[in-house]
């Protein structure tokens, strides 16, 4: 190319073998130019062979500072999570609801109903993982709990009774109950809303939606009917949840998979003029 662009009788091997003459001058010139600069600062004895000693730390010193250059981006991402500060949460609000009607159960967490678990409690979580038979679940779940101590899991308590009273009319009630025992497509609607401990900071919120199974609308049918005083319904809601200070709540799979906590178990009671 640059011999297209200059004027020079030489022909296209002359020129490329001179522009390689060149550059090994210019690169010979380079290297007396930082020999001398050494000698300037770590000045050597003329005519004597450099100490052993000298040399393996320069070869040393050298190999190492290459393996760290090359190792740093392992090592940054891998100690990532070992800066900053952390901001827990000091607020959850739950509701559930079927679809179409008023909240069903609605209750808060915060102070002793909202905190870290213990050193003790993480271990629990370790040996449950930990006599898993399933080798690549195990490993998994170990993966995504190994950048977290207990002081990143918290747990919530909630009361089994409803923070506020079932606001529905007695048409609406009537409503719902047809369309239970028509078995119509119903859902319940999970919602959750999450705030943490900094000002400013973003809250963070989750919904779910999940279909009423057939068993799970005759067990509410019975207990707004007032046939029974309570059932038990499994919801299908994860237990353990990921909740990232500046992204959407989302289910924590990994641990949720390993210990089959993608269920849970509640009891519903109905009281009347509640």
């Amino acid at each position: 190319m640059d011999w297209t662009f200059t004027a020079t009788s030489l022909t296209v091997g002359d020129f490329v073998r001179l522009e390689n003459y060149y550059n090994e001058f210019l690169s010979q010139n380079c290297w007396i130019q930082f020999d001398h600069w050494i000698d300037t600062f770590f000045p050597t004895q003329k005519g004597r062979p450099s100490p052993m000693p000298g040399k393996f730390f320069k070869g040393v010193a050298s190999i190492v500072g290459l393996i760290a250059v090359m190792l740093a981006p392992m090592f940054m991402f891998a100690f990532l999570n070992s800066f900053g500060t952390r901001d827990p949460p000091n607020y959850l609000r739950f509701s559930i609801s079927i679809g179409g009607y008023p909240t069903l159960y609605e209750m808060h967490a915060t102070g002793s109903t909202l905190h870290n678990i213990s050193v003790e409690g993480m271990n629990v979580i370790n040996q449950e993982l930990h006599s898993l038979k399933d080798n690549e679940m195990r490993r998994s779940a170990y993966a995504f709990l190994s950048v977290f101590s207990n002081a990143d899991v918290f747990q919530v308590f909630l009361e089994p009774y409803s923070l506020s009273n079932w606001e529905i009319s007695t048409f609406t009630k009537q409503r719902l109950l047809a369309q239970l025992h028509r078995k119509e497509k119903l859902s319940f609607i999970f919602e959750m809303k999450i705030e943490r401990e900094s000002r400013g900071a973003p809250s963070t919120h989750f919904t779910s939606v999940s279909a009423i199974e057939p068993l799970q609308m005759e067990s509410l049918m019975s207990v707004i009917n007032g046939s029974v005083s309570k059932a038990n319904i499994t919801l299908n809601l994860p237990r353990y949840f990921l909740v990232p200070p500046f992204s959407v709540v989302t289910p924590a799979v990994p641990v949720n998979l390993a210990l089959n906590a993608s269920r849970i178990n509640s009891t519903w009671k109905y009281e009347q003029g509640c």
